[in-house]
């Protein structure tokens, strides 16, 4: 699963106005030195991958696929870092042989794609430009283990809020009256959603905005 963004939620602490965490927040706020964007397309052409016939044939949505892919695999360690990755503990067989393919593709990229380097560069070394107080996870959970490395990094660095936007008081000046008020629309479209029976729906607003009972 890929990283979130939704779920990382910082409050300024001037204005009270909360906001959720954006890569070019993070990378603006840390320093994070600019990357080239990964070559896709000669990483996705090696030679013997399990893809590699596919991606002649139909080269977008195989893009579209293994890019969705690697992100998953990234978010799946705790650090934005892919050479710890041992895919032979893996029984033989087409789960291994992809993810052999992702790791070695991701070898080729040259680099992670600009938001997961950013967190890589975070997690490494802290923010400092800017104080990045953090709301609690929603729901006392995350959806992958970068989100969770992240979220206690940031916390370490710059501590935590009162706590998740949905539960504390509007901010001072007019963003945060603002902010106010836009959530208590969502609240209710929320609430009404959940009355209507739209399951889908409801437990779309129950990650993001309210617990729904």
């Amino acid at each position: 699963m890929a990283l979130n963004w939704s779920n990382l939620i910082t409050r300024h602490p001037v204005t009270g106005a909360t906001r959720v965490l954006t890569p070019d927040l993070l990378a603006e706020a840390s320093l994070a030195p600019k990357t080239d964007d990964p070559d896709w397309h000669t990483a996705l052409s090696l030679a013997r991958s399990p893809w590699q016939d596919s991606y002649k044939v139909a080269a977008r949505p195989v893009r579209a696929t293994l890019e969705r892919a690697f992100r998953d695999m990234v978010c799946a360690t705790g650090d934005a870092r892919i050479a710890g990755i041992d895919s032979s503990q893996l029984p033989d067989g087409r789960a291994r042989r992809h993810l052999h393919g992702l790791l070695e593709m991701g070898a080729a990229l040259g680099d992670l794609p600009a938001d997961l380097a950013a967190v890589r560069h975070v997690i490494q070394n802290g923010t400092h430009l800017e104080t990045l107080a953090m709301c609690p996870a929603p729901f006392g959970c995350f959806d992958t283990t970068l989100e969770a490395t992240l979220h206690a990094r940031l916390l370490a660095d710059h501590g935590a809020t009162e706590g998740p936007p949905w539960e504390v008081e509007a901010g001072q000046g007019a963003l945060g009256q603002v902010q106010a008020h836009l959530l208590k629309k969502m609240l209710h479209q929320c609430r009404v959603m959940t009355a209507c029976g739209s399951l889908a729906c409801g437990m779309r607003w129950k990650r993001r905005i309210w617990p729904l009972v």
